[in-house]
């Protein structure tokens, strides 16, 4: 985007870059990502939030109290929440660059870019630090184990450390600067580092996430038990994705602000603030997973809802393999022999006694049910 502006130009007019079909911009109805925007922080914020609960529940069940890695997915949650928030009071440029007047880019605007870029750093480490401190208590008698998740976040601490006093200097105005358009040129010069990153969140996501695999293969486990465990750490290939998304945006928007006439800058800063924000609550919630499951089996299976669902679906199973037998027993006896003559008790006294076999059979079946989970 050029800055050469002649003094006076009414910015609400003029747009970030030119339409490469030649359109004349607009600024009334244009397509935007804001409702994706909403929809996406929404939808992740609720689902992180109630994973993180289902953990600290899991806790308070066990009696434990709160470990370390419970305090950064914690930390890492509030800071993510407070990322979603300011990206979605700032969706207003959320919207192509022909379609966005450049008065649009104000000084609120740079404040809350500024905000952006230096909560990324802390909310990212806190949510990776969350992963490895539980690597840390639950293999803690791996010595290799130790030092590799101690020496992970340490690297981690370094590299997201380091972003914090960067945007400190490229995201804000000193001396004679300004919350304005000249403050642009500044922060651009922080997009390789922007890029590294990117490369860092994808080198490290697949190295969290095959870091567990040796030790459970060799648990003494069966191999269904064992696939099983894998799975629950697997599901950090989610994260894995949005961090590759996340890096194919950031490279879109380094090559969009080099290239202003041809690029789209806006619209894919925004994708990209999609695809960051969903690569922080996905890695929240896949250190919460292993908890999540705990709190299934110590606490959600054991309440009444789930219960009376369990109950309903096995005695349902009972009744209807029963009416099945005594079909078959009726089609052959009932014909031909009588109730009282085979020695069988009155009709009443039969169905009472069917009742009753059917409670016990629900009761066998429900404590079958537990012991196998």
């Amino acid at each position: 985007m050029s800055l050469a502006i002649p003094p006076g130009t009414d910015l609400s007019k003029v747009p970030i870059a030119p339409n490469p079909s030649g359109a004349p911009p607009n600024f009334v109805d244009p397509p935007s990502l804001a409702a994706v925007t909403y929809g996406i922080t929404s939808t992740m914020m609720v689902l992180a939030c109630g994973l993180v609960g289902l953990r600290i529940l899991s806790v308070i069940k066990k009696e434990r109290g709160l470990k370390t890695d419970d305090y950064c997915c914690i930390l890492a949650l509030i800071l993510s929440s407070g990322y979603g928030i300011l990206i979605m009071l700032s969706n207003k440029t959320a919207r192509h660059a022909w379609d966005t007047p450049i008065s649009l880019l104000n000084d609120v605007w740079f404040k809350r870019n500024a905000a952006l870029s230096i909560i990324y750093g802390p909310a990212m480490f806190f949510a990776k630090a969350a992963i490895c401190t539980l690597y840390l208590r639950i293999f803690n008698t791996m010595a290799w184990m130790r030092y590799t998740a101690w020496g992970t976040i340490v690297i981690l601490a370094c590299i997201y450390g380091s972003m914090v006093p960067v945007y400190l200097v490229y995201s804000i105005p000193y001396g004679n600067e300004k919350w304005d358009l000249t403050l642009a040129a500044k922060i651009g010069k922080a997009d390789k580092m922007a890029i590294g990153i990117g490369a860092v969140n994808v080198a490290f996501d697949i190295f969290l996430l095959i870091l567990p695999v040796p030790i459970i293969m060799k648990l003494n486990l069966s191999f269904r038990k064992r696939i099983g465990l894998s799975a629950v750490f697997m599901t950090g290939i989610v994260a894995t994705v949005s961090t590759v998304l996340g890096l194919y945006f950031r490279i879109s928007v380094y090559r969009s602000k080099r290239s202003p006439t041809s690029g789209d800058a806006t619209w894919v800063a925004a994708a990209t603030y999609i695809t960051v924000l969903v690569e922080l609550y996905v890695t929240v919630m896949v250190s919460c997973v292993p908890g999540c499951v705990s709190s299934w089996r110590n606490i959600l299976r054991e309440t009444t809802v789930i219960t009376t669902l369990r109950s309903l679906i096995n005695s349902s199973r009972a009744s209807l393999s029963r009416s099945r037998n005594s079909s078959r027993d009726g089609r052959t006896k009932t014909p031909s022999v009588r109730s009282d003559e085979a020695g069988l008790a009155p009709k009443h006294e039969f169905e009472l006694q069917e009742r009753k076999d059917k409670e016990v059979g629900i009761t066998k079946t429900i404590k079958i049910q537990q012991t196998e989970v």
